[in-house]
């Protein structure tokens, strides 16, 4: 623990689109920013296009005296590159739309909630390509978070090709993906059709569509109105999801998005109830990482009850499917200790909870730090939760 706060004196740390946390995952990163920023000098760069309004205001007592910088006008007025359409009903009984716009030769995103919708969706839109007598391998890509750090590595290195900004060949191609799209691609498709969201999440999935070309243009994007309530929202606040698509509506409906309302759009949607929760929960959370923080001890390891207290505070877990195994273990006796760790597969504590219940689970081995899951994987599919694999090859 003491080497790493030695090497962050002084030092430059860069966020980009800090927005893609939930409260309680942002009033860690924020806690740290302040801590660090108090008491070994660090200075930040935060970026992002979505910034609701008590975000700002908590980075602004973790950070006193930062310098705000806003585009001009002007760039706003350039940054217009998308016109929404609002659909009735769930993307998983509308596939059909998708499917014939890359008939058509278009790049399509279907972006999804959760893990078990894309890969639903996956699974029907590459049975549909079959149909059509068509490889689905080649124009069809499923992108989550329960890949291994490897599969995800390859799979955004293909995309570059097809559909990267400033692809030298570009070629047309279906992308079932969850949020993990919303930050780091870099990509340009021509059209997203997507499940309701927070509005910043739309606006970061919106995006990877019309993406660093030349010429000035608007290219449609569609929200579906469904999945929506307490449990069809999830992992976000239904709430939320629905002051959106309220606010979206009365914005954007059938016309372009103007960047230079964004945040006018985002206070409309945090305020009352809403925004009552979210400060309950991020206060929270932070009272909790700074106690964490206030009982280390310089040159001191922690104490174990300090350090599970810290490790609870972060919801997710890492396993390795026993199909990795092999490869995990070859990387091991290289000695190529960061090439294993590219097989370990990130989930949730529930998910974590519903795998041990289950039996699913092996205990760790001398040295590990992390389960081995008797889930199915493979490269194309990922983590199978629901038993899904195989199925897309069924009549």
């Amino acid at each position: 623990m003491k080497r790493c706060w030695l090497i962050t004196r002084n030092a430059l740390f860069i966020f980009d689109e800090i927005h893609a946390y939930e409260p309680a995952r942002l009033a860690l990163i924020i806690t740290a920013i302040g801590w660090l920023h108090q008491h070994y000098a660090a200075r930040f760069l935060i970026m992002t296009a979505t910034l609701p309004p008590m975000v700002r205001q908590a980075l602004r007592t973790a950070l006193p005296g930062c310098a705000e910088i806003f585009a001009a006008d002007e760039t706003f007025e350039k940054s217009r590159r998308h016109e929404v359409h609002l659909l009735e009903g769930d993307i998983l009984a509308n596939l059909d739309l998708p499917l014939r716009d890359w008939q058509s030769g278009q790049s399509v995103l279907v972006c999804c909630n959760t893990v078990s919708r894309a890969q639903q969706a996956y699974i029907e839109l590459k049975s549909r390509i079959k149909s059509l007598g068509l490889d689905p391998h080649e124009d069809i890509l499923l992108l989550h978070g329960r890949f291994n750090g490897k599969d995800r590595g390859d799979k955004e290195r293909r995309l570059a090709e097809r559909v990267g900004v400033g692809a030298v060949s570009r070629q047309p191609t279906i992308i079932v993906a969850t949020q993990v799209v919303e930050v780091s691609l870099n990509i340009d498709l021509d059209t997203i059709y997507t499940d309701p969201a927070p509005l910043e999440a739309l606006l970061q999935r919106f995006g990877r569509v019309n993406r660093g070309r030349q010429t000035q243009m608007l290219c449609p994007v569609y929200v579906f109105r469904d999945p929506l309530g307490a449990k069809e929202s999830l992992p976000y606040n239904d709430q939320i999801v629905q002051a959106s698509i309220e606010v979206l509506t009365r914005y954007c409906a059938g016309k372009p998005i103007d960047e230079a309302l964004v945040t006018q759009m985002l206070a409309e949607m945090y305020q009352g109830e809403i925004e009552a929760a979210w400060q309950e929960k991020f206060r929270r959370h932070c009272l909790e990482f700074q106690q964490v923080l206030d009982g280390m001890i310089p040159f001191t390891s922690a104490a174990w009850e300090l350090e599970k207290k810290f490790y609870d505070l972060f919801d997710g877990w890492q396993v390795l499917p026993l199909a990795c195994y092999d490869e995990y273990e070859q990387s091991i006796m290289r000695y190529d200790y960061l090439g294993a760790s590219q097989y370990l597969v990130n989930i949730s504590a529930n998910q974590f909870g519903m795998l041990s219940g289950k039996g699913l689970l092996r205990a760790q081995e001398e040295g590990q730090y992390f389960r081995q899951a008797a889930v199915p994987y493979d490269p194309e599919f990922g983590l199978d939760l629901n038993n899904r694999l195989g199925k897309d090859e069924a009549p």
